[in-house]
């Protein structure tokens, strides 16, 4: 296995990799002889996530020829900026800090209210109305004021230093005494502010302004708190106690009154807000009113709010001026109206300090007594007397403090990206490394063909061969990567491999007896075994069998006898393993497409092992020659991406631990034996030569002499082109019937034209891909069925435009968000042929 590392900035590198099961720290330390980059200053992310040591490739689920992404860590190292900055910025703040403390509040007077008024404050988060007192009346100490003293000298020395300024900047030609000082002086500034850029003071930036009522502040005391509520208020921000109350009957359209609501609960009772009338209901118990509620310091209008009465109605006061108050008017005023309700804190016990309750008391003992030393859980928000808790706790805790049913163990908590959750242990545990071979890496690819497609796959021709068997899956020619039978029992067979499993098969090349599957025992993971048992006609077997162009499927078996091409076409499959049996006709390394082949019956037997085997006589019926038969195309072999570079390394590495070791020539030998492919054996170590063998060393000699290559350097035979390449390939052409589908497709002639450059460049097979790739559908991943070519030139399923446009609700193109309402769109049946021609079957059971 191998797979790709990325640096940025420089191009992949492919690294070998000896198994599935080869854990993060194992690769960290391939990384780091490969790339001098220690292993702490790794960061390796795949798939979007960070790999961390103690897992393994297989649990990353990391295939074949895989990206992943290699940063270096970089070590930080502190500035002397960086350290001289730290302590300024903490000055800054302390001293912001004690300016707000140093605020020095200067009593004044006000027309509108005076000291003792009883008042209604606005609350600056809600919006709500809190009654109160006001205890004092200052001025803001960020205003500046005409009629205030001047503090420590400020303006007197702008004065020396505009003076002083006038000297220096004072123009020869202006220095006549006829000149106004002010003038001079106004000259001055200007030139001093822009040459010396002096800093200001903050009382030469405020502009000065009379005292007034708007710009003077209150400071109130809040009825409901008991310490000193230290609240400044604006006169925007208070107004007089709401004192008289309305009749639900005597409110006016339009009027703005204060009333009770719970925006939280509205049928508990809450806060006070301001709330204009717009229409009055009359219910069966009481009044709903329908209008505008004010929310927020800015008082928000919430618009068609229905507020249920189930308290007072108060009209809303207005200040009468100081001067303008008689005596009735100031014992009115002085006398604390009946307390406005507020809303409740418990909903459960209402309040009522001797009921038990464990949402306002204790969780544990009901208890509400000694509140100050309950304690709240930062997680579930419950209370708990410090006493009750096991341990007790004997002082407040200064951090967040969890319940004993919230708290987390420290050691459970796994932080992000740390770890992987174990989703099931495994109850018996094995060292055998399982993850070593190409029938482990998993698919790197799709083919975009259906898996149910009987017949040819387009763009796979006969002949062509790949090195492993999960290449056959990936190209979509052979989908089960074990299974030997591909197919249905209720729709058929779509292909098979000869591979030399069973002793029954019999191959004639066009021609051949396959033995049917099952009949063993594959119990402890096995994948073969000897047969055991009788064969069923069942799944698999059932499946093939449904091949055969008889009415039905019979348990004595069926002949089609002269009728035997109307049967469902089969894919067919040779591994180089049937060179034991019928060397003939096998390939010499790898698998080989063969064509497409019928069965012509099918019948149960008794076979070699003395058990019941259902056999089929499958006949070819393809128009292009095997490839055994002279004038067929012969093809290189596919090996898959980046596999003959890693072999080509793993083949360096072992050569550079053999010299690191120091050993000797035959086990050098050995280990060369051992690197070859699997199609060539092994010969023994010890056996005398023979004639013949020292004939053979000698053409090999001449053989490298003719290559320039060293004697002592062995290529194996994977990376020497196969000899079927040395023949000229035929140049794949496309046939007269896709060639007109292609040209009558004109609104994607851009898009066919790239397709068509490849063809000739690169081959069919090339073609084929490209146009999968370039006539995929966005939505769903996969060649457009029915597609539909919008005004935008991009092309999708008809199915799957039509759902894009309910799910998002606006008929715009998914790719590019033109608007497409105006558009008539209707399937492309000009490329709907195209793809059909060259993709024969792609659309097959798709709507």
């Amino acid at each position: 296995m191998h797979v790709r590392v990325r640096i940025f900035g420089k191009p992949d590198a492919i690294v070998v990799v000896d198994s599935k099961l080869t854990k993060i720290e194992q690769f960290r330390r391939i990384i780091r002889d490969k790339f001098d980059v220690e292993t702490k200053l790794q960061r390796l992310f795949y798939g979007g996530k960070l790999l961390e040591d103690g897992y393994t490739f297989h649990d990353y689920n990391i295939k074949l020829n895989d990206v992943i992404q290699l940063m270096v860590r970089a070590q930080p190292v502190e500035s002397h900026d960086e350290k001289t900055s730290e302590p300024q910025h903490n000055e800054e703040k302390s001293s912001e800090i004690s300016e707000d403390k140093e605020k020095v509040y200067k009593d004044t007077e006000s027309t509108l209210y005076a000291v003792g008024d009883l008042i209604d404050m606005k609350d600056r988060e809600q919006g709500a109305w809190f009654e109160g007192k006001i205890v004092r009346i200052v001025l803001d100490p960020d205003v500046q004021y005409e009629n205030e003293n001047k503090e420590c000298g400020s303006l007197d020395n702008s004065d020396i230093h505009d003076k002083e300024s006038d000297l220096e900047n004072k123009p020869p030609s202006d220095s006549s005494e006829e000149e106004t000082k002010s003038k001079r002086k106004g000259i001055a500034k200007f030139f001093t502010k822009a040459a010396k850029g002096r800093k200001q003071t903050k009382e030469m930036k405020v502009e000065k302004v009379k005292v007034t009522n708007e710009n003077i502040l209150y400071k109130v005391q809040l009825d409901a708190d008991e310490e000193d509520s230290d609240l400044y208020c604006k006169l925007k921000e208070i107004r007089p106690r709401a004192r008289k109350e309305i009749n639900i009957q005597d409110l006016k359209l339009g009027q703005t009154v204060m009333l009770n609501h719970n925006t939280d609960e509205p049928l508990e009772k809450g806060y006070w807000y301001d709330f204009k009338v717009e229409e009055v209901k009359k219910l069966r118990v009481n009044y709903e009113l329908v209008g505008t509620l004010y929310l927020g310091p800015d008082s928000v209008p919430q618009n068609d709010t229905k507020v249920r009465v189930h308290d007072k109605v108060f009209t809303i006061e207005q200040p009468v001026p100081v001067v303008e108050r008689n005596e009735e008017y100031r014992k009115f005023i002085s006398e604390v109206p009946e307390k406005r309700s507020q809303p409740l804190n418990c909903l459960k016990c209402r309040d009522d300090e001797d009921a038990p309750c464990k949402e306002c008391g204790c969780y544990l003992c009901l208890g509400k007594e000694s509140p100050e030393k309950i304690v709240l859980c930062d997680e579930c928000n419950n209370g708990f007397h410090m006493k009750c808790l096991t341990p007790p706790l004997t002082e407040l805790p200064e951090e967040d403090w969890y319940c004993p049913s919230c708290k987390r163990d420290p050691s459970d908590v796994i932080a992000p990206g740390a770890a992987k959750q174990t989703k099931k242990t495994n109850a018996s545990k094995t060292n055998r490394d399982w993850g070593r071979g190409m029938a482990c890496v998993g698919k790197t690819k799709t083919c975009a063909m259906p898996p149910n497609h009987f017949g040819p796959i387009p763009g796979i021709e006969v002949g062509m061969c790949w090195r492993f068997r999960i290449q056959l899956s990936e190209s979509g020619v052979h989908r089960p990567p074990v299974s030997g039978i591909h197919g249905r029992d209720v729709e058929g067979a779509y292909s098979i491999v000869l591979s030399g499993g069973y002793e029954d098969d019999v191959d004639n090349g066009n021609e051949f007896t396959y033995t049917g599957s099952g009949g063993r025992d594959l119990s402890g993971n096995k994948r073969t075994a000897e047969q055991s048992c009788d064969q069923t006609l069942t799944r698999e077997n059932k499946a093939l069998a449904r091949n055969c162009a008889v009415k039905e499927v019979s348990e004595k078996g069926a002949d089609a006898q002269d009728a035997w091409r109307q049967g469902k076409p089969v894919r067919v499959v040779r591994s180089y393993k049937m060179l034991k049996h019928f060397p003939k006709y096998a390939p010499k390394e790898g698998i080989r497409y063969d064509g497409i082949y019928k069965v012509v019956k099918y019948y149960p037997e008794k076979g070699l092992s003395g058990y019941r085997v259902w056999k089929y006589l499958l006949r070819r019926d393809d128009p292009s020659p095997a490839p055994w038969e002279p004038g067929a195309k012969q093809f290189p072999i596919v090996y898959p991406d980046g596999y003959l570079e890693a072999e080509a390394e793993k083949k360096a590495l072992k050569e550079k631990s053999s010299k690191g070791k120091g050993n000797n020539k035959k086990r050098a030998l050995r280990e060369s034996n051992q690197s070859s492919t699997e199609s060539e054996a092994s010969p023994p170590l010890k056996k005398r030569k023979t004639r013949e063998d020292k004939k053979a060393e000698e053409n090999k000699k001449k053989d490298t002499t003719k290559n320039s290559v060293s004697p002592k350097t062995k290529i194996p035979s994977m990376f020497t082109r196969s000899p079927r390449s040395n023949n000229k390939r035929e140049e794949n052409v496309l046939t007269s019937d896709e060639k007109e589908a292609i040209d009558s497709d004109t609104l994607n002639s851009k898009l066919w034209g790239e397709c068509l450059d490849i063809c000739e460049k690169q081959g069919k097979k090339e073609f084929i891909e490209h146009v999968t790739q370039v006539f995929l559908c966005i939505i769903c991943q996969e060649v457009a069925v029915s597609p539909v070519t919008t005004p935008c030139l991009h092309n999708f399923c008809m199915a799957c435009l039509r759902l894009a446009f309910k799910s998002t609700e606006s008929q715009n193109c998914p790719c590019c968000r033109q608007n497409l309402s105006k558009a008539e769109l209707q399937p492309n049946e000009n490329l709907k042929t195209a793809l059909r021609a060259i993709l024969t079957g792609y659309d097959a059971g798709k709507k």
